[in-house]
């Protein structure tokens, strides 16, 4: 849940909860783009560790990281300019991209560990979830933090 403040006679008069309903106009085209995103992000990762995983032969951990590696510049340059269409600090974007990526990342990871202990070592399904997992948490931390741009009370609904 998120909050918005609301003015009457140009004081603050109070904050209110916000819904889906009530959040920027804004909200359900920058998460149609940011699943757009994804999902071209999705296809060249997963096709990446597929291919090193399956074909190479490679680990999985040297499979991820080349998946992971081409997917997070991917996906940076297009949030930001096409999703969010941020126009904040390059760098301070991209720093915030990068942790929320390596938060993502070690949640995948964890994710990628526990489900390969419990289906076994010829199953792809680890990489999966632990990609599903790596998603949310990109999401949400791409939204409310590495792109997050700070509006002002008079700019909300």
């Amino acid at each position: 849940m998120s909050f918005r403040r609301t003015t009457a006679g140009g004081d603050l008069r109070t904050i209110v909860a916000m819904t889906l309903v009530d959040a920027p106009a804004g909200l359900a085209m920058r998460a149609m783009r940011f699943c757009m995103v994804g999902a071209s992000n999705t296809a060249i990762g997963l096709g990446l560790i597929w291919v090193a995983w399956r074909w190479l032969r490679w680990p999985d951990l040297p499979a991820n990281v080349l998946g992971y590696s081409v997917g997070f510049l991917w996906s940076y340059a297009l949030n930001r300019r096409w999703t969010f269409a941020h126009r904040g600090p390059l760098a301070q974007s991209f720093a915030r991209f990068a942790l929320i990526c390596a938060l993502a990342y070690a949640v995948n990871l964890a994710v990628l560990a526990a489900s390969r202990a419990a289906l076994g070592a010829a199953s792809f399904w680890p990489h999966v979830l632990g990609m599903a997992a790596y998603t949310l948490v990109g999401f949400l931390g791409s939204q409310f933090y590495a792109f997050h741009v700070q509006r002002s009370p008079r700019s909300q609904p």
